[in-house]
């Protein structure tokens, strides 16, 4: 439970501020007058990334570069390519807003909606503060109350793991903690307080609403929709030959946490830099789909003035404001932030977990691209 805890500190990124890291020892006064943007991304990228497998994307204007350093396992001597799938993390909960907001497009559900209506209330009782109740934008925007993960006092199903509390968990579980255990912190919307729970919860939710499970949600209306063959829960053979293993900080193989429970829609999307790219893109609206309206509803601020639904905005020391989030599992680290007017924007995944060092570099990389 501790390690989970500690690692979704990863996920509510937006509360530390990130300062430099100087992999190779270098101060700013010592590095290089460089011609290029692609010149100096790629003198961050060398100098930063020593260790494991990175895939980083960047897009400015009308240039768009990929860089691949590192081994996928450190059993091989394969750099990363394109296709290479990386655990995305949190960076999940940003397809999960976008359900969310298809969804209210199509008129199926509303923000202001209680999350009760949607749940079987011959089965669970929904907690509330003072009388008042969780609606889906309070999941959606980390504001209901709710607990990061399950609290200590939970009998977890025989047989989870330490290092992963949600591996088991079904509809049962969910309903019984709801029910039973869980209260809530804060009164909806008033507070921030990241969870986990909160967003698994809510991809239950919306699949209830669609009557089909979140898998083929998200498969149907979003990879499909974007052409993203590579970005699904279950791995295929190929994807497993072309997998990014996940490494620890200090460089040992971790097993993948699991996918296959009913609180997935916090985590558990594998993804290759080629489609994330695509998912970029169409976040930026540099192309044009039919996700394009739900996207730009989705990266709005519903609380306070950085949280959307799944992403959320933060502004750098340039003065810009971005939209951004990051993901963080047992071995993988990834980062995807965009400015939708400055048309820049990145993608970092990488195959070492508990560092922050994509996050730090995805945030230079966009400062860096303002000076070109």
């Amino acid at each position: 439970m501790l390690r989970r805890v500690l690692l979704a500190v990863l996920y509510l990124v937006s509360a530390v501020q990130f300062v430099g890291c100087q992999g190779n020892g270098t101060g700013p006064e010592s590095d290089p007058v460089f011609d290029s943007f692609p010149e100096e991304v790629q003198y961050l990228i060398d100098s930063e990334f020593t260790r494991g497998g990175v895939a980083v994307g960047v897009i400015r204007d009308s240039e768009e570069f990929t860089i691949f350093r590192g081994v996928k396992n450190r059993h091989s001597s394969d750099p990363p390519d394109a296709e290479t799938v990386f655990e995305l993390g949190s960076i999940t909960k940003t397809f999960t807003g976008l359900l969310l907001s298809i969804l209210v497009l199509e008129e199926k559900v509303e923000l202001a909606d209680e999350i009760r209506i949607y749940l079987p209330q011959d089965q669970v009782h929904v907690p509330t503060y003072n009388g008042i109740p969780i609606t889906l934008l309070h999941l959606a925007t980390h504001t209901s109350g709710l607990p990061t993960n399950f609290t200590d006092d939970f009998p977890l199903p025989e047989g989870t793991p330490s290092e992963d509390p949600f591996a088991l968990i079904q509809e049962e579980h969910i309903y019984d903690y709801l029910s039973h255990y869980a209260t809530l912190s804060s009164a909806p919307g008033t507070t921030y307080h990241y969870s986990n729970f909160g967003y698994g919860l809510l991809g239950h939710i919306l699949s209830r609403v669609d009557s089909s499970p979140l898998t083929d949600m998200m498969r149907t209306r979003i990879c499909d929709e974007l052409g993203m063959t590579r970005t699904s829960y279950a791995l295929s053979n190929d994807q497993l030959a072309n997998m990014a293993v996940g490494h620890d900080s200090n460089g040992r193989e971790v097993e993948p946490w699991g996918n296959s429970h009913a609180l997935i829609g916090c985590g558990g999307l594998w993804s290759s830099l080629e489609d994330m790219m695509v998912y970029l893109k169409a976040n930026m609206g540099l192309l044009a789909t039919p996700l394009s309206e739900a996207m730009e509803q989705a990266q709005q601020v519903y609380f306070d003035t950085y949280v959307g639904l799944g992403w959320q905005k933060r502004g750098l020391t340039d003065g810009q404001v971005i939209t951004w989030f990051a993901g963080a599992s047992a071995g993988h680290i990834t980062y995807i932030a965009f400015h939708r007017e400055y048309q820049t924007g990145v993608v970092i995944l990488y195959n070492i977990g508990q560092n922050l060092i994509p996050l730090d570099v995805g945030k230079r990389i966009m400062q860096i691209a303002r000076r070109y």
